[in-house]
């Protein structure tokens, strides 16, 4: 999918870049982050129902009913989940401004479920004095927290604990070992 654009400013509508315009490119970029998305989260059991058509051309036109769609879904998709980014309340006329709050609402959406993801733990990694391990969006392993010494220091510990017969003999192995 094409990256959502939200940093159009009035510059490129003047210098005529191609942030400046809006077309069929711009409405088939939202509309396959909103399926893209609404996909995510009915699989995380938030219950999107929307309607998308992602094979515009330059003959569509969009007629207000089409736009307003558009952003009934971005707001539908807005209300299951989150987002920071207050949707316009119309987009009659589009602005910079309203262009780059649509896709931004999308933007926040994807990134929040990228850290939501992140931090899932996996069912049995998580144990109270054993391993963690949290896995990441791509199948990367962010980080592996395990003192590696303090396994070896239990075992030692419990090997000396269990030749000793005596308390002070635990006590000594204890300051030995500072458990």
């Amino acid at each position: 999918m094409d990256s959502l654009i939200f940093d159009r400013t009035q510059s490129d509508i003047t210098n005529l870049t191609s942030k400046g315009y809006y077309n069929h490119t711009d409405l088939n970029r939202i509309e396959q982050w909103c399926n893209y998305l609404a996909g995510v989260l009915n699989n995380y059991n938030y219950i999107v129902n929307i309607t998308t058509k992602t094979n515009w051309t330059m003959l569509d036109l969009p007629t207000q009913s089409k736009i307003e769609r558009i952003r009934k879904n971005i707001n539908t998709l807005k209300q299951a989940y989150f987002s920071f980014t207050k949707i316009p309340s119309n987009l009659d006329y589009m602005t910079c401004q309203k262009a780059n709050d649509i896709e931004k609402i999308l933007h926040e959406i994807d990134y929040i479920l990228m850290w939501m993801e992140n931090n899932f733990v996996y069912s049995g990694v998580a144990n109270c004095g054993q391993t963690r391990t949290w896995q990441q969006r791509f199948r990367r392993i962010n980080s592996y927290i395990v003192p590696r010494t303090w396994r070896q220091l239990t075992q030692e510990y419990w090997n000396e604990f269990a030749e000793s017969d005596t308390w002070e003999g635990v006590t000594t192995i204890a300051e030995n070992y500072e458990l």
